[in-house]
């Protein structure tokens, strides 16, 4: 979990705050694969107060391992991806507007209008991160780029044998 303080710029509008964090990412699935992730991705931006919104901006870097989608051979690849994600704090009380929305209402279209919702002075920058990598994800993950793949009848590695089936 990387948790970053923001009290200092809960309540004041153009407010900053800088941050350079290391998130460990779990692994996760994609397509029946299993992605991972060997070391924590190193976070480094800025959150603003944007009148009572805030705008997290951050660069991500870090190294995927995956399998390759023709041969199965383990693959390491760096990723690195700009991240701008808008966020509100709502730390459990009405809206400003008098609405008598419930908490689960507001939530819901805060979140459905792409915005990461908060509501204590912690922010984990955790879930950010990983559904912001999920979504960057490649669909294939290849060893080289002439990966020759296993052959469809025998099932050898073509890239290390030949194999003496009909193509």
């Amino acid at each position: 979990m990387a948790e970053l303080d923001v009290t200092k710029i809960l309540r004041s509008y153009g407010a900053k705050l800088t941050f350079e964090e290391s998130v460990l990412l779990e692994p996760m699935r994609m397509l029946g694969e299993v992605i991972e992730f060997p070391q924590p991705f190193a976070v480094q931006g800025s959150i603003v107060n944007r009148d009572g919104t805030f705008l997290l901006e951050a660069t991500a870097s870090g190294t995927i391992e995956a399998k390759c989608s023709l041969c199965g051979t383990p693959v390491s690849v760096p990723m690195e991806l700009e991240i701008e994600e808008n966020l509100i704090h709502h730390p459990n009380r009405r809206m400003k507007n008098g609405n008598d929305k419930s908490e689960a209402d507001f939530m819901y279209e805060a979140e459905r209008d792409g915005a990461f919702v908060f509501t204590t002075h912690m922010l984990d920058i955790s879930k950010i991160v990983g559904d912001n990598v999920f979504l960057n994800l490649p669909s294939q993950f290849f060893c080289s780029a002439d990966c020759k793949g296993l052959c469809p009848i025998c099932g050898k590695n073509r890239n290390k044998e030949e194999c003496k089936c009909s193509n």
